[in-house]
């Protein structure tokens, strides 16, 4: 474990539905638009 792991779960929460949001933005054409 690192020291940044405990902060970025306070930001981060770890529950399913974000972590499912998080992994399927960098494939959606919409996130690959708004990140560019």
């Amino acid at each position: 474990m690192t020291l940044a792991e405990p902060t970025l779960e306070c930001f981060y929460p770890a529950d399913a539905a974000t972590r499912a949001a998080l992994l399927a933005a960098p494939l959606s054409p919409d996130a690959v638009g708004a990140s560019s």
